[in-house]
């Protein structure tokens, strides 16, 4: 007759709860387990499965690991040609958090603050950048903020406009959506929740539901079992953790921790 049996751990990123080895960019965690996790040979099956985890929706679509934090424009006095440019803060912007950084850059270098904006259009999932008389952006410097918000490389406008102001589409839709889905690897399964055919020891993929900077606490009503016969007559020590996007690329946490409770499931034949 087979009994069914399971247990459940805790899995922290925080290295005030033991977390070892912990990346410095906060996505990659090892844990030591005192007694080991093991299954006997008498054992039929096992699973495992995330039947919670918290994550911070913080992960940045703008940075200097990205190479896309360069804003730059210049300004025509009628006589001299003004150059501008900054790097913008890593982080995760929006349209409007990014608007609120165009102009604080135009106030601190003494302009009004709405000579240069960026609004979405919804129809069309573009941005459409204003550009004042005697302004422009410039798009084709290294590492310019051109590529998140859809434009290729170009002056816009192409010369100083003197006699009215310029209103442009951007190239492509916008790429503020860097990131749409979190996933959380882990050493405990070979191959876990695949994507399309592919397996990488995913154990969760998290959705996001909250605003940026906002906690995810995920809570799956039909958690996914996740094969993990390959423990039967073995065990594990030590386990590694990592914190990926929806396209597998490991993803920084800016400091915060990230969290998963596992359920183990495990049937005996007595």
């Amino acid at each position: 007759m087979l009994i069914e049996k399971n247990f459940t751990y805790f899995f922290n990123s925080s290295t005030a709860s033991g977390a070892l080895n912990k990346s410095v960019d906060g996505s990659r965690f090892t844990v030591q387990l005192y007694s080991p996790i093991g299954f006997s040979q008498s054992t039929k099956y096992v699973s495992v499965s995330v039947i919670q985890a918290d994550v911070w929706n913080n992960g940045f679509n703008i940075s200097t690991a990205r190479a896309n934090n360069v804003w730059s424009f210049e300004q025509f006095d009628g006589a001299t040609t003004n150059v501008f440019s900054s790097n913008i803060p890593d982080g995760q912007y929006t349209v409007n958090a990014l608007q609120a950084f165009i102009t604080l850059q135009l106030i601190n270098v003494g302009f009004v603050g709405d000579e240069i904006t960026i609004t979405g259009d919804s129809s069309t999932s573009k941005i459409i950048l204003y550009v004042k008389e005697n302004f422009l952006v410039n798009f084709t410097i290294p590492n310019s903020v051109r590529g998140i918000l859809g434009f290729n490389s170009q002056l816009v406008p192409p010369v100083f406009n003197a006699v009215s102001p310029t209103y442009q589409y951007a190239d492509e839709t916008a790429n503020f959506n860097y990131i749409t889905g979190y996933q959380i690897k882990s050493s405990l399964v070979n191959d876990g929740i695949k994507t399309n055919a592919l397996g990488n020891s995913i154990i969760a993929v998290i959705p996001i539901n909250v605003a940026p900077n906002s906690q995810i606490i995920y809570t799956p009503q039909n958690p996914l079992e996740i094969d993990l016969s390959e423990l039967i007559g073995s065990n594990v020590q030590f386990i590694n953790f990592e914190l990926l996007n929806q396209d597998g690329e490991t993803i920084g946490t800016n400091g915060e921790d990230y969290t998963c409770t596992c359920r183990f499931r495990y049937w005996v034949d007595v």
